[in-house]
């Protein structure tokens, strides 16, 4: 506990933090990226098939083949740290409106923002999950440059990022099999989660069939794959605390993911919130339709 004191008492310099993300709609141009690093050296552990140059549409990018690390720093840090894990159903990694949108938001409250580019599966369903893990090794390697504590380190996901952000705090999927480095070293469990719209489940009656078909590569996955990947039958009483947030009329991704997660963690006695809105669907919408998620994100990190 004395750890995630440490991570809230500093993360909250103020509860009149409001306004400060920017709503995707109206968001102007995000600032560049201090620099941008590749997660892995030569030696990059799994192969996603992934030939020819990366493609670009509307949400962001896809056919990753070489995953990065897009630093963000503030000008006065306090020392925590957020990584974004867009989604986009495992085909996609929707930068452009899930991180890039959100990170001045983090940055004028002196949090280090990252936004990870991560391989999607294409038939290898442990690349996200260990480009996941590489990027929260890579931020604590460099917590002393970066001005970072290695304590504060949390994770926000959306979507099928929202999977990938859960897989990473239920430490779901096997170790990565290389490179033996110092990074790897590090901790690669995330001091915190914010889960917006997440895939939860692979379970047949509440999946988002297009994110499992794409991260498992299959319809008909085993009662074992159903088990190891979906992330509320891997929730401890060591995953970190957890804010949730979805929409009773999403259409993409039944709320009953976030609910049964939110079951699951309260059950494990792991401090969390679920914030539930009637409308706003899935997606960007969820934020602009419902503008005061802000204030009720930062009055929940306020109260930790």
């Amino acid at each position: 506990m004395s750890r995630l004191l440490s991570f809230f008492s500093l993360l909250c310099v103020s509860t009149a933090l409001s306004n400060t993300f920017a709503q995707p709609s109206e968001a102007s141009s995000p600032p560049d990226p201090l620099y941008v690093l590749p997660l892995w050296p030569d030696v990059m552990p799994g192969n996603n098939g992934a030939e020819g140059p990366e493609g670009r549409n509307n949400c962001g990018i896809n056919n990753v083949s070489n995953p990065t690390l897009s630093i963000y720093l503030p000008e006065n840090p306090n020392g925590a740290a957020v990584l974004f894990t867009p989604g986009g159903g495992y085909r996609n990694v929707c930068v452009n409106v899930e991180g890039l949108p959100q990170l001045e938001g983090l940055l004028e409250q002196g949090i280090a923002a990252f936004i990870l580019k991560y391989r999607l599966p294409n038939g290898n369903r442990e690349v996200p999950i260990w480009d996941g893990r590489r990027a929260l090794q890579l931020i604590r390697a460099n917590a002393v440059r970066w001005q970072v504590d290695p304590e504060r380190v949390g994770v926000w996901g959306f979507s099928a990022g929202g999977h990938l952000a859960s897989s990473l705090s239920n430490g779901v999927g096997e170790t990565y099999p290389a490179p033996r480095d110092l990074v790897s070293k590090e901790n690669h469990l995330p001091n915190f989660s914010i889960l917006f719209y997440p895939v939860i489940s692979m379970e047949d009656s509440i999946a988002h069939k297009g994110s499992r078909r794409n991260l498992l590569g299959t319809d008909e996955p085993t009662e074992q794959e159903i088990r190891e990947y979906s992330t509320h039958l891997r929730v401890t009483e060591a995953t970190p605390p957890t804010y949730v947030v979805h929409c009773e009329d999403d259409q993409v991704v039944p709320i009953a993911n976030a609910r049964v997660y939110y079951d699951a963690l309260k059950q494990a006695s792991v401090s969390s919130e679920l914030r539930v809105y009637e409308t706003g669907g899935h997606g960007i919408s969820v934020m602009n339709t419902n503008p005061e998620w802000e204030n009720q994100l930062n009055a929940w990190l306020a109260k930790r």
